[in-house]
């Protein structure tokens, strides 16, 4: 309780404060008092970092304290899945963030002092979480009040359970800062010396005119270039760190989709034929929605009639009261109760003044929207002039209260009426959840027949019956095509679709077009190649999955880079070919002549931009072109489109500059920036950093 000592060094005894929920929603203590976890045995790793294992239990504790967080942030005791593996994914990286870098700041002597701690919660360099506290803040005039604090402070220091939660807030922030001392740390040993301004100057504003032939690898066929085993072992011995790999699998999969019978659509369309009578004889068709709908929502707008289906065409003879259908509408099946018919406009033209209730104040401003009416009306104001001084609705304010045509039900209720039930030209007052309106209709369209109704929906939904039926049928698949060899015998025979999902994370939460796919991804991690899964049921699917390649963690074997070392090897023989092709020609037209391509040129090409049209990025020829005269030729260079031969036909040399102090600014600070998001990745790397949770979660 470093602080409070300080404090109470300082102030002696300090008033009680009252601290609202706000303050709750970042100090949240360790509610875990106890070692209790989802996982009994304790010598399971849920990964390791830096040599130091980090247990199950720790990690779920530290979860579980991010998890309230998250619940009180939110106000919320719901957390839905995809924000539960956020909240691991955020939980983990904050382990490794704690692990590596509190090693490094002991080994540095990086530390936080209690004066500094004490600035950082009430002196002249206040935290941002605190600042954003409303019990912090003057009332009247919203300023941070560093006595506020004190008081708090003082007030929780009996409370074990507050100041637990306080201390907790403490350690954050000294982590924070701790943190960005180690960064500034990082930034100001960075440094660019003259000659990397100047090589830097000249990489942007040497540019040269050349002209070229090449030769390009996709102008001979693959399939002319033989390879052999040899080839590919040498490549692959000189190139085998190009290809880490983290651990991944390969599965194919079938589904058999939930889709609704022909029976579910006859149950769905029965239940609502049985239920049309007592919905014309309901006499409070509200409460008969909320019983019977599967869809509560009391809608009141006016809707046109061509947006019942065809069948009903014939609604002009349909009498208030009468109730249509069932008939279906998407997924499901409607009932519907004409409610009322009438002539009314489809779209209206309205200009509006919003008066708000400050401080919920309803009679004053009312009082305000009538007074205002008032004037308008009487002259002494334009509408538009009123809008713009007066109208808390500033998007349409700086228009003169303008909101153009909308369509019927775009507004509130209350703000609805008003413009297609009133008359062209009327001004009214309109009490809305906004405040108060005044408002002047000023145009409405042309009458045409519009009906409110009610709706009782049905939805199609997979019955029991259904579910048993594609579920025996998925299973009948695993039955008689039981190995990883029958599964395209079985997809062929039954004329099911194949799909794959390739390069799959052990810590992966979804397969893309697979709903809650978690648990087929642990069964690929914990099956052998060439297994067949079980059925599974994923969201609205069952699911059997092939596991086809194991790819673990290190350097790819040859044989899972392959194909990859076979395109690079023939491109490299290509190149050798072409190399051998264009030797011993210094003149261009007739290595041109003689290759069969011809002559091309780039301009403005420099160190900084290696871009050539048509063949991309091409680095290697660019930098082949800066130990040429003008007018010389390179050598054939291989590039990564094509093999090269060049001319420097032309080079503009950039001004001499003495000053390269602005250069070295923009250097350096493109260098420090890269700390930020380097840094961490960096000493992550160097750690060794072992996930093992895909074995839990």
């Amino acid at each position: 309780m470093a602080l409070i000592g300080k404090i109470r060094e300082r102030m002696g005894t300090f008033l009680v404060i009252a601290v609202g929920f706000s303050l709750v929603a970042f100090l949240l203590g360790d509610l875990l008092t106890s070692k209790t976890s989802l996982f009994a045995d304790n010598k399971n790793e849920i990964g390791k970092i830096a040599g130091e294992s980090i247990s199950p239990q720790d990690f779920e504790a530290k979860f579980q304290q991010n998890l309230e967080f998250y619940k009180i942030n939110n106000n919320s005791e719901n957390v839905d899945a995809a924000a539960m593996d956020n909240l691991r994914d955020q939980t983990w990286n904050q382990i490794i963030n704690e692990t590596i870098f509190q090693n490094v700041y002991r080994d540095l002597g990086i530390l936080v002092t209690t004066e500094e701690l004490v600035d950082m919660v009430m002196g002249r360099f206040v935290h941002p979480k605190i600042l954003e506290v409303p019990a912090f803040k003057d009332s009247v005039t919203g300023a941070f009040r560093p006595d506020a604090v004190k008081r708090y402070l003082s007030n929780i220091a009996s409370d074990e359970k507050a100041m637990g939660s306080w201390m907790n807030f403490e350690t954050g922030i000294k982590r924070e800062r701790v943190a960005q001392k180690y960064v500034n740390m990082i930034k100001g040993g960075l440094y660019v010396t003259k000659a990397e301004a100047e090589q830097d100057y000249m990489a942007n504003n040497r540019n040269v005119r050349m002209s070229f032939v090449a030769m390009k690898y996709t102008d001979v066929a693959d399939s002319l270039v033989v390879v052999n085993d040899a080839d590919l072992k040498s490549y692959y011995s000189k190139h085998e760190n190009d290809y880490k790999q983290e651990a991944s699998r390969n599965m194919e999969f079938v589904t058999f989709d939930l889709a609704p019978s022909q029976d579910d659509y006859r149950v769905a369309e029965l239940s609502l034929k049985e239920l049309k009578a007592d919905f014309e004889a309901s006499t409070k068709d509200s409460d008969f929605v909320k019983m019977n709908s599967d869809n509560k929502t009391i809608k009141a707008e006016y809707i046109n009639p061509s947006s019942i289906p065809v069948l009903y065409a014939g609604l002009g003879a349909v009498q208030v009261g009468a109730v249509l259908g069932p008939y279906m509408d998407g997924n499901e099946f409607k009932l519907v109760k004409i409610r009322s018919i009438q002539e009314m406009p489809d779209s209206a033209k309205a200009r509006h003044i919003l008066i708000r209730m400050a401080n919920g104040d309803t009679a004053a401003a009312m009082m305000r929207a009538d007074s205002l009416k008032k004037a308008i009306k009487s002259g002494k104001i334009t509408f538009a002039e009123a809008a713009l001084k007066m109208s808390e609705d500033k998007g349409s304010a700086e228009k003169g209260g303008d909101l153009g045509w909308f369509k019927e039900g775009a507004m509130v209720p209350e703000f609805n009426d008003a413009c297609f039930k009133g008359k062209k030209g009327e001004m009214t007052v309109v009490r809305t959840n906004f405040g108060f309106h005044i408002i002047e209709l000023q145009d409405q369209s042309q009458l045409s027949k519009r009906i409110q109704a009610f709706y009782v929906t049905r939805k199609v939904e997979v019955s029991t019956a259904t579910d048993h039926q594609v579920y025996a049928k998925a299973n009948g698949f695993v039955a008689k095509y039981p190995t990883g060899a029958d599964f395209d015998k079985g997809i062929a025979a039954e004329k099911l679709n194949k799909r794959n999902a390739d390069n799959v994370k052990e810590n992966d939460r979804t397969i893309g077009g697979l709903e809650q796919s978690r648990e087929l991804i642990r069964w690929a991690f914990k099956a052998n190649k060439d297994d067949l899964s079980k059925v599974f049921q994923l969201g609205d699917k069952y699911i059997i999955a092939h596991l086809v390649a194991i790819h673990e963690k290190g350097i790819a074997t040859m044989d899972e880079v392959k194909d990859q070392i076979t395109g690079n090897v023939k491109k490299e023989k290509k190149a050798a070919q072409f190399i051998e092709k264009m030797q011993g020609t210094a003149d261009l037209n007739a290595l041109a002549s003689k290759v069969k391509m011809i002559v091309e040129s780039a301009d403005n090409v420099n160190f900084a931009n290696t871009y050539i049209l048509n063949y991309g990025s091409e680095p290697a020829i660019v930098g082949a072109l800066q130990s040429v005269k003008k007018g010389g030729v390179t050598k054939p260079t291989e590039g990564r489109r094509a093999v090269y031969v060049a001319r420097l036909d032309d080079v503009t040399e950039p001004a001499a500059k003495t000053d390269l102090k602005d250069g070295k600014k923009s250097l350096e600070a493109a260098l420090k920036q890269r700390v930020d998001y380097q840094l961490f990745g960096a000493l992550k790397d160097k750690a060794n950093v072992v996930d093992n949770r895909g074995r839990f979660y």
